[in-house]
């Protein structure tokens, strides 16, 4: 999804610095610049962005899901998944915060399984987590006439989720989607845009589902 969203802002003519793992992502991620940096290590949140100017828009695509219940996790997975999912944005959110321009909005995704659960527990738990921060930001971010705004999309195409999933996965899914049909990555970026343009500029605090009618609130 964020990889459709830089393109997208790419062919819109405006200028986007995505944020990478490493090196090897440049060649799946269409920006103007990169900063290197790994969510599993949030101590190094200072250090990578200290040299970044102003922004406009923060937006937090990253997340790992992986697809154990809770009875099958370590330690490890769990601190893993919190930490990428929920620990990483949170200080993301207090470091990128002074260099949020005066209109600013920060977007982070967060998911259908932060409303419902999910096999997953953690990976539901870290989500439901992002989407009750977002509304604690926006009350911050507010005086200062900036936004913040949570996206949560249902299963979507041409992700990890779904492309390592076998097709009766696939269509065991599709069954549970009145509209009988996944979202495209390309239409969450489109949200991601409005979200950060003027038209949504009385938008905050926001949790927006996108998810076929599979679960409606």
């Amino acid at each position: 999804m964020g990889a459709a969203y830089a393109a997208l802002v790419r062919s819109r003519s405006e200028k986007i610095i995505a944020i990478i793992r490493d090196d090897t992502q440049r060649a799946k991620v269409p920006a103007d610049d990169y900063i290197i940096f790994d969510y599993a290590r949030p101590e190094t949140a200072a250090a990578a962005f200290a040299k970044l100017g102003a922004i406009d828009i923060f937006v937090n695509a990253a997340g790992v899901l992986h697809g154990d219940n809770f009875a099958e996790m370590s330690l490890d997975d769990y601190q893993n998944t919190l930490t990428i999912n929920l620990l990483t944005p949170m200080m993301l959110a207090q470091t990128l915060a002074p260099k949020l321009a005066a209109k600013g909005v920060m977007i982070f995704l967060g998911s259908i399984s932060g409303h419902k659960g999910s096999f997953d527990d953690a990976y539901a738990a870290s989500k439901g987590g992002i989407h009750s921060f977002v509304k604690s930001l926006a009350l911050k971010l507010a005086p200062h006439g900036q936004r913040a705004v949570c996206i949560a999309p249902g299963v979507t195409q041409d992700t990890r989720m779904t492309d390592s999933r076998p097709q009766h996965e696939k269509e065991d899914v599709l069954k549970k989607i009145p509209l009988g049909r996944m979202a495209r990555a390309e239409e969450i970026a489109e949200w991601i845009w409005f979200c950060a343009s003027p038209a949504a500029a009385s938008m905050t605090g926001a949790i927006i589902d996108i998810n076929g009618g599979q679960y409606m609130r």
